[in-house]
């Protein structure tokens, strides 16, 4: 019976003769399609979650960074949308009646 490996599974002495970098390699050389997430678990591991997760946005703190000269750019990512937060900021500052909808 076959046994269903896992990604990160090096079979015998090459999972403790590889350091993570050496892995990550290997995975690039033969399976690209996943390398976007072995990058991420990569950096998660050796430099910090920090670095992996998208930071909260305080839209608050948007609107005192921001002027009537300088344009807000929103760079979204898939699943990302600002509205709701950008909705709760003009109802909270009475400006709501500006957005259409």
């Amino acid at each position: 019976m076959r046994q269903k490996i896992s990604f990160f599974c090096f079979l015998g002495e090459w999972d403790q003769k590889m350091n993570d970098f050496q892995k990550l390699v290997v995975i690039r050389a033969l399976r690209p399609d996943r390398m976007s997430f072995k990058a991420t678990s990569f950096v998660g591991t050796n430099i910090g979650k920090r670095f992996t997760e998208p930071p909260v946005l305080d839209m608050n703190q948007v609107l005192n960074e921001s002027s009537n000269l300088t344009p807000l750019i929103f760079v979204l990512s898939p699943g990302a949308d600002p509205a709701a937060g950008l909705f709760a900021l003009a109802e909270q500052n009475k400006m709501s009646h500006r957005f259409f909808r």
